[in-house]
């Protein structure tokens, strides 16, 4: 991935952190579609 749009991703996600970390993490722990549960409940 291209450095810079690395960088800007993770301030991205360091913002979304701030103010909602929990989906934050969810997204972050979120495994392949096929996997059966997504995003916000991962990690549950």
């Amino acid at each position: 991935m291209h450095p810079k749009l690395r960088l800007r991703l993770v301030k991205l996600l360091a913002d979304g952190t701030n103010r909602d970390p929990e989906f934050v993490r969810g997204r972050l722990d979120e495994p392949s579609p096929g996997n059966g549960f997504y995003g916000t409940n991962a990690g549950q």
